[in-house]
Order: C-alpha cells, then structure tokens, then sequence
C-alpha cells in the first residue's frame, strides 16, 4: 500500500497572514461601499417624497475624513482620542436635499447629516497609510488590523452573518400549513446596485394557481404571477404555454377563469396600479413603481420576464420530480452580510424617515392654515377655487392633486424653514445600529433578523479579538430551531469554513469562522459579459430550447450547447488576468444544468493552484463542488488544480494548534475556545486603552512546537513553555486538577494582573475636585472621585474587596453633539498571582484547575535534577486521546536538547531528517542520550527514592485561563436579604448566597441527610422565630411585643423558614386558613 502524502506547496504561499492584515476582509468590504459609490446609488434610488405638488429628493452626499476642529495644531482625529473621550471614531457627513414646489426649487443646499462612523485603517481613516513611527507618535498600534470601529469609546465590530447567494432562484419544498398552498416554491434574493436585498418567491397553489410573493413595508403581498407577466411584457397565452416547454401546468395558470381578464401589457399595470396605490401613497405610477421594486437587480422589463419564466420552469421540474429540490442549508448555496450592505440599509432607512417627518410637519402646517382661513375659504363658496362640497382638511389626506389655496412667498418661506428645523441626522442611525445592533428593516425584506448584528471586539488577548474578524453568525433566528441541518458540518464548506473553530453548546455550527485561505470579494462588473458571445454564447432569443441557460449576475445572457468548453475557456480567463469571478457549470443527475458568472461583492472565493499554468487562481464556493482539486500527491493526472498548503484549510486559531490531526475534533474545538480565553497581551497600547477589563501576564514564552502559522501570533503569545510530568504523585491531581510547583509560581510562572477601567459620566457644569492619585494602593471604601454638582459634593468610592493601583487618571469633555458630555475614567491594576482554584490548559482541550501549590523540595525530580513545573493525571488521556499533547512533550524534550522549534502543522509530512520532526521523534530522543518512549527515571521528592516506573516526562505548552477563583469564589456568613422572604439576595456582586435548587434538595432527602437540609434551607437560609398561638392555631397574628389579634395570651416560640410565612399569607389572600396542630 501506497503512503498518500498531502500536498504542501510553499513556493506559492504568497507569505503568511500577518498581524496587520487580520482585519482586511472588512476594511476591503467597507471601502467596497465607498469605491462601488454604493452609498450614492441609495440616494439615486430613494424614491422623493411627493405631496400636494411639493417634491422632496436627496441627490448627493459627502463623507469627510475624522477632524478635531478644536485642535490648534494637527486637528486629525485619531482613534485613541475617541476611546479616550467615550466619544465616536467619525467625519462629517452631508447630504444634499431639494425641495421644490410646483417645479420651483425652494431648497437646494447641503445639509449636515451627524458623523459617519469610519472603519479603523480604512481609506477614510488617518492610518491607512501610516508608517510605525507614525502610528506610535500618536499613541496607536503601530500594527494596527483595522476593520472596526469605535463607538461610545468602545471597539465595534460588524460580524458577518449568513445570506443566501444573491440573484438566484431557489426551488424548494417545505411542508405547508396552509391548505391553500402545496409547498412548492422559488425564492430569489434580489440584490440592486444599492445593495439592499429584496426577498421574491413564487408559490404554487393547491388549485394549480402560480403566485407571486413580494413585501413592502414589512407586508407581504400576493400577486397572480400572470399578471406580473403581462405587466412586464406584452405576450399572448400561447406564447406563456411555449415558453413553459409546453407543460400541462402551465394551462392551469394562464386560463384560471377566476382572475380578471387583463390581457394587454398597458390594462394590466393599470390593473396593478388601482391595487397598489395605497401601498405606494406617494407615487403618481404605483403600477410602475410595483414592476420597479420587483427583482431589483435587473433593470429592463424583458430581462424580469425571462427570470420569472425560468423561474417558474424550474418550480415545474422539481414539482414534477425531474430534479430535487434545492438545499438552502449548504454553504455552496450562501455569501455573507457585511457592512457593504448593512450600513446603506441604515442610511436607506433613515431617509425614509426624514421624509416621513417632514411630510408630518407639513400636513401639520397645512391644516393650520385651513383652520385660520377656514372662515374666509367658506365665503368664496360657488368660486372656482374651493367648491363648498368639499371637506378641505379632507383633501389633505390625498397625496395627488393640488392645494385648495394659493400658497404665497410667506407660506413658502415658513415651510423652507420647517424642512431646515427636520433632524438629517445619519450618522446618528448609524452609530445606534454599529452600538446596539439592531437594524430596522422597512426598506428590504432579505433579512431574518433585526439584532445581533455587531458585538464588542473583546481584547480578553489578541487570539480572541482576531477571531472576531473571521466569525460568521448563522443569525439569531436560527438558534431557536430544534432542528439539526442547519448546525451539520457539511463539505460544501471546505476549504471555506473551518471545520474545527466552532463553540461548544447552544451556538455550535451556527457561530463559524472563515478559513485564512477565504476571502471576499470587493468588486463588482470587472468581468466583460461580450466575451460569452466570442465563445460561442448565443444570445437569448426568449423562446424555451433544450440548451444550457447561461447567467451573468442573476441575468440570462443567452444559450450553449457546449457549457463545458465555454466555462473551461472562461476559466483559462479568469487565471491570465487574475479575475476574482466565480465560474459554475451545474450538471449531473437530478439536477439543472446551468452555466453562471458571477463577479458580485461579498461572495466567498479562495485560491488554489492551477497544475496546468503552474499559477494561482480563484474559485468561487459554489464553482468548487464541481471542480476536481488534488489534495494528496498520488492521486491521478486528471486534476487541473490542487491545495496550495493543508493548514490553509483551517482558520487562524485552529492552524495554530500543534499536532492537531492526532487529536479527536471536540479537543480542537476546545483548544480554539480556551486560547480565546487565555491571559496574554491583549495589545501594546494598553497604557492608553479604556478597556473595561483586561488581563495581561508579565512576561510570556513562544512555543517551541508551533506551526508556521503562528507567525501570524508571534507578537501575543499565550503561555509558557512548561516541564510537565505525567504521574499521580499525590491526591491532589485527580479530577483533571494540576499540580504547580510553588517556586516556579514565585520566579514568575503565570504572574500576571488584571486591569479594569471605571467610567463616571457627569454633568458639564461639574467641578472635579478631586481624583485618586496616580500609583496609589486603594481598599474598598476609598475615594476615587469627588466632584460638585448642583452645589453638591458627590463622593466615588472604590467597592472591591482586592486592593487595587491607580494606574491612569483621564478627565476628558467632549462637544455638545456627544452623549458623553463631560467624564472621568480610572484605571486599576489588581495583581493575580495563580492561586488554588485557577484553571490552565494545554494547546489539546486538557484543562484543569490548580489544586496545589506543591514546594519545589518535596518534587519529583529526574537523574539530572529536573523538577517538573506542572504534574497531571495520566488518567487526563486515556479517554480524551489526546496523542497530540504526547508528540509535543517528546518533541519538546527534543527542541530543548538540539536548541531548535518544530513545526507541528497539522496533516505536515516533511522529509528532513536533519530537523525534528513526529516521525523520526524517536530516534531523536536516542540520539541526545533520551530514553526511546519519552519516558524518565524519577526520585520522589519526599523519600528521595527511585520510583518503581519510569515516568512520562517533556515539555508541554501551557496556557493560563481568565477563569480565576478570585472572580468567582462566593462565601457569606450574613448580608442583605430579600424584603419579602427574607432569603439571600442572588449575585456575587449584591453580596448574596450560593444557590442551592431542587436537584441538590432531591440529593439530600435521598440520602437522609436531615441535618443538613436543616443548615442550608433553614439555619442559613431565613431562619425565624415566631409566636405560636395555641388559641387559633396559627403564626400569622401574634408577636413577642403584643398578644395575638384573636385573644389568646398562650404562645410558643416556633423555628421556621419566614417563605412559610409568605405561603400562608398568600393562601389567606385567596380565603385559605391554614391551621397548625
């Protein structure tokens, strides 16, 4: 049998991805929006505002770069000033409104439009093209990745979520519950040069009917497709009846007797027109308007007509079972939200409410001036001017037509000033949809939710903040599904996906992260549709045919009969001028057979190697199912492409993980978790950082078993390169619980400290009197702050039980326009030592909590006098198999004797003897005088004996996690308590008690533990005394102060939980007694 070796083709990697180009995929995206004047075609296609002959349109905008005008001498703003400040990271934005009455302009001038939140290293941010020097002189990483955006002070980041591929129809079947439908159907989503989708479908009816779906304002409207058809073209039912191949269900729709007879193109927009005139209020054409607003993607009648009849010829196949439905869960079928299309939905939204609040201001100004003329208006009654038939303030209510008066130079001028007093705050949207996440969606109906759009770039370390950029949110409606399709990992994803960094839990496979070899694409037309017709393509002659459809962009462009020459000819294209366009050509059984072009923004594309041209290329997600890529050398000639490098395959956390292919997939998974959760260096401006929390370690170790993409790392590294044992040397190792040598702990291992930033807003006219000194130690219950307000001295107090350093001191105040008027931030450092309690892990999923801090002289050592660092339960392996963490700790034995790192690249076959490497690990370890297995004769600590066994000994890389008992230990002896219960308040942070709920209740009664039920649910719980009244037999009325309301004077003092008191009170409100014998 043959060794399959996977293929590694380093000459072609154009170099690792390095720290600064982490946030590329969104910054790319983000100036995508500007450079495709995307923005600009969302003022173009705003509809005006139109009422009563006033005519209100939007015509351009304006987005200047971030400046501080109060600045005398560089008035740049950069970032570090806004999160400095608690302010917003943007520039100015303005729009130019016309407002015109009667075709006379009575406006035409910019209007301020609030700040546009800039993008961190985007094309209008100051550090673009900064140098290091540059970038330290004014307090920023000189490394900055970009790609996010500051907000209220704080680190925002758009995550990408999950879209269907844009342009195309889908067929399929879903069980309907509504007896009128069958539960087939197509649905498109149609996405317009403003990149603002639209959601289309078309249903088929249980009575053989074809509808038309379409929202607008959030309402779903169904439409006979015939009538959309005759709309859009002037054709007969024997053309309809060709087109659809002649298929018997065609007939069903074209003659359905209970439709109106609308044959001609003109009488069926006029029909479409009186139905739609209440949705399109502001329209003159609503019927035209309808037809506009449907597949907005194309822009002539006849390509709409052609779609829908392909459309509908797809819905027939699957009906009829010639091909299988369409499976929308597959990520060949999806691309992604970026902020390319959510920040245009906000500013698309946001017009629409400006022109909604004017016109409300309008009609308000127009009824007053009925109401003061009313009198005067009555008298000219039998006049031309305003018949007395006619309810004036009725007509208001009717967009078309003219006023009922004469609206003079003054009318026009106050209504000028009311457009002037309108709020064109954009960037105000914006910034609430960048800081919330929550997105209102009136304007488009492709989206399935309207919050969790955005999140807070966590800096827990530099791991967990870069991943962020990579993440790929499924969507949050998607997390209350009881279905499991939708979580699969499935291989339509490879290569695009990584199949390893997912979490754990509720969010698995909906929360992905892109692989480092997948990009997005930023550009769109940069290919020639001509060029079809040059090989052969012919063009589209609008009659049905046996030949293959061929797409651009969601239009059809023609026919062929030889699909597969035209897309390897378009392929030989795409890799001479290095086009990022996707090329597929579906074919095969049970399928359509189509040939598509696509060169839309925000589409999933990677590269990978042309074998022919001995080049790169780019494919496309969906391209790649049909293409045949070589990933193992001795596969066969009949490949045209190949993997450039295996570690590509995985994202930037997972590629990192040493030895990866000898683990099982959940410890991988929880490796790409952990090391987001592990204390490192979180940035290198942290000195001028406002996180809230932060937690650095003082100095930190690279790993000497690293793969090459940890280069991407290099400057946050995780962990330490520790000596661990494999052995069971006391009883404080069990339950997954490690061992670390005290003095180890006390030269430094794992020493780090936390820092946390306390923000106090106040008022402008505030007068700071005082503030913490700067390297102070403060104890809960000093001053932080004391500042007078309103006359009054208000005194901060720090409230933490661990003492605290002062380490900075901002005071900073801000312009009017910010919701942070005046503020004064302080950071504290608390030092964080490891403790019994907090947890550590390997790069394998092998986490445990410390259990002891053993002294260095009761240690185990070895025959040269090493002393381990860590020592683990060898029962840590036998049911994870995480042979991985082995391999590391001989080759780390090894790396340590022969002075050099090992590449640990996951599925890595390197054939250099000199170097170390898992295959020849063992001989390496004879070589430097090292027992074959790993393993070494070890003396114990206490007897200063050999031990019976040689002991598995190497050097693995360990990693502290923020998990520290400090944060989390909770223990109280007494407290505030519940008003009404007079139980523990919950919460660590009010001071309350340890939960302790049914189950652990169960557990007592099972085991007969009264005494203990007793101490937890009563002696430490809400334990109290009360009178018993013999006389009526209850607690409710009597008192040690007073006798009872019903007379008795004999009573006895009763241990009881006070809930019980509650009860009866609760029973006497429903007119129960409860009497107590």
């Amino acid at each position: 049998m043959v060794k399959k070796k996977l293929l590694n083709f380093p000459k072609f990697l154009e170099g690792l991805m390095k720290t600064s180009e982490i946030g590329d995929l969104h910054i790319k995206q983000f100036n995508a929006m500007l450079n495709m004047n995307i923005i600009d075609n969302v003022i173009y296609n705003t509809d005006s505002m139109k009422y009563k002959g006033f005519e209100l349109s939007f015509e351009k905008v304006e987005i200047h770069k971030a400046y501080n005008l109060n600045k005398l001498v560089d008035n740049r703003m950069f970032p570090n000033e806004a999160r400095e400040s608690s302010s917003t990271y943007g520039g100015n934005m303005f729009i130019k409104a016309k407002l015109t009455y009667n075709d006379e302009v009575l406006y035409d001038d910019f209007r301020s439009a609030g700040k546009f939140p800039i993008m961190l290293k985007s094309k209008l941010c100051h550090l673009e093209k900064a140098s290091e020097n540059e970038s330290r002189s004014v307090r920023e990483d000189p490394h900055e990745n970009g790609g996010y955006f500051v907000i209220g002070g704080y680190d925002r980041l758009v995550r990408f979520h999950i879209a269907f591929k844009r342009n195309w129809f889908y067929a399929i079947y879903n069980n309907s519950k509504d007896s009128k439908f069958t539960g087939y159907s197509c649905f498109i989503r149609s996405v317009g040069d403003d990149e603002i989708g639209q959601k289309n479908e078309i249903i088929h009816a249980t009575d053989g009917n074809i509808l038309f779906k379409c929202w607008f304002y959030k309402r779903a409207y169904f439409i006979p497709v015939i009538y959309v058809l005759r709309a859009l073209k002037s054709v007969t039912d024997e053309e309809l009846y060709n087109l659809l191949d002649k298929n018997h269900r065609a007939t069903e729709f074209i003659s359905d007797p209970n439709l109106s007879k609308c044959f001609g193109k003109k009488e069926t927009r006029d029909f479409l027109a009186e139905r739609f005139k209440f949705v399109f209020r502001g329209s003159d054409e609503p019927g035209e308007l309808l037809l506009e607003k449907i597949l907005p993607h194309l822009n002539s009648s006849q390509d709409k007509f052609n779609l829908i009849i392909h459309a509908i010829r797809k819905l027939f196949l699957v009906i009829d079972k010639k091909i299988e439905p369409d499976n929308i869960d597959l990520a060949s079928n999806h691309e992604l939200y970026t902020e390319a299309q959510l920040i245009p939905l906000c500013i698309r939204e946001r017009l629409e409410e400006i022109k909604k609040a004017f016109k409300i201001k309008l009609m308000k100004y127009l009824k007053e001036i009925i109401s003061k003329n009313e009198d005067e208006i009555t008298s000219t009654q039998g006049s031309t001017v305003c018949p007395s038939n006619i309810n004036m303030s009725e007509t208001l209510n009717d967009t078309a037509g003219s006023l009922p008066f004469v609206m003079d130079n003054s009318k026009l001028i106050k209504i000028n000033d009311i457009l002037k007093r309108v709020e064109f705050d954009i960037g105000a949207k914006i910034e609430r949809f960048l800081s919330t996440g929550t997105i209102s969606t009136y304007s488009c109906s492709d989206l399935l939710q309207t919050s969790g759009f955005t999140i807070v770039a966590e800096r827990i370390n530099f791991w967990r903040f870069a991943s962020h950029f990579h993440s790929v949110a499924r969507g949050s409606f998607f997390a209350s599904l009881k279905i499991t399709s939708i979580r699969k990992l499935r291989p339509e994803s490879f290569g695009f996906f990584c199949p390893v960094n997912t979490p754990d839990g509720s969010p698995c496979g909906l929360l992905t992260h892109l692989t480092k070899n997948c990009e997005l694409t930023d550009d769109k037309n940069t290919f020639d549709s001509n060029t079809l017709y040059k090989l052969g393509v012919e063009y589209f002659s609008g009659v049905s045919c046996t030949k293959t459809v061929v797409f651009y962009n969601g239009k059809i462009v023609g026919y062929t009969q030889k699909p597969e020459e035209v897309a390897n000819a378009l392929r030989r294209i795409r890799n001479r001028n290095g086009l990022k366009i996707e090329i597929v050509h579906e074919s095969g059984s049970n399928k359509e057979e189509f040939l598509s072009i696509c060169d839309d923004i925000s589409s999933l594309i990677r590269k990978v190697r042309n074998i022919g041209e001995n080049n790169l290329e780019y494919i496309g997600i969906r391209e790649q199912v049909y293409l045949d890529i070589k990933l193992v050398e001795n596969q066969g000639d009949k490949f045209k492409y190949a993997e450039i490098d295996t570690d590509a395959l995985f994202s930037t956390v997972a590629s990192c993980i040493a030895f990866g292919d000898h683990n099982p997939s959940p410890r991988n998974m929880y490796q790409c978790q952990m090391a987001k959760q592990a204390m490192g260096i979180p940035s290198y401006t942290q000195s001028s950082r406002t996180d809230n929390k932060a937690y650095v370690v003082n100095y930190l170790q690279h790993p000497l078993i690293k793969t090459s993409s940890y280069e991407t790392f290099e400057r946050f590294p995780l962990g330490f390169n520790c000596i661990v044992a494999v052995l069971s040397y006391t009883a404080y190792d069990m339950e997954d619980a490690v061992v670390l040598n005290k003095s180890a702990v006390e030269r430094g291992l794992f020493g780090g400290f936390v820092t946390k930033c306390t923000k106090f807003d106040l008022e402008r006219d505030s007068r700071i009197i005082k503030t913490a000194s700067v390297g102070s130690i403060l104890k809960k219950g000093d001053i932080l702050l004391v500042h007078k307000s309103d006359g009054l001295l208000k005194y901060e107090k720090y409230d933490s039980n661990e003492s605290g350093i002062v380490e900075k001191v901002r005071v900073f105040q801000n312009d009017e326009k910010c919701s942070v008027k005046k503020g004064v931030s302080i950071t504290l450092r608390t030092v964080r030592n490891p403790v019994i309690g907090d947890k550590f892990c390997s790069r394998h999923g092998q986490k445990g909590v410390c259990s002891f801090l053993w002294p260095e002289t009761d240690m185990p050592f070895t025959e040269d006098g090493t002393r381990p660092d860590i020592i683990i339960n060898p029962h840590a392996f036998s049911s994870r198999m995480t042979i991985g963490m082995l391999i590391e700790s001989m080759c780390g034995k090894a790396a340590v004797k022969q002075a050099e790192p090992v590449e640990a690249k996951m599925f890595h076959a390197n054939s250099d003897t000199n170097k170390i490497t898992k295959h020849n690990i063992h001989n390496k370890l004879i070589s430097h005088g090292l027992n074959y297995h790993g393993n070494e004769p070890m003396y114990s600590g206490l007897l200063g004996t050999e031990m019976r066994t040689d002991i598995f000994v190497g050097v693995v890389y360990y990693q502290r996690l923020r998990h520290m008992v400090s944060d989390k230990f909770q223990v109280r002896t007494g407290g505030p308590v519940v008003s009404t219960t007079h139980q523990p308040v919950k919460g660590r942070k009010s001071g309350g008690g340890i939960r302790f709920g049914e189950m652990e209740r169960d557990a007592l009664i099972a085991h007969g533990a009264a005494g203990l039920l007793i101490d937890r649910l009563v002696d430490s719980s809400d334990r109290t005394v009360f009178q018993y009244c013999y006389s009526c037999k209850s607690i409710m009325f009597s008192s040690r102060t007073s006798q009872c309301k019903c007379g008795g004077r004999r009573h006895k003092n009763v241990v009881m939980p006070y809930v019980f008191k509650y009860l009866l009170a609760e029973l006497m409100s429903m007119n129960i007694k409860v009497v107590l014998e």
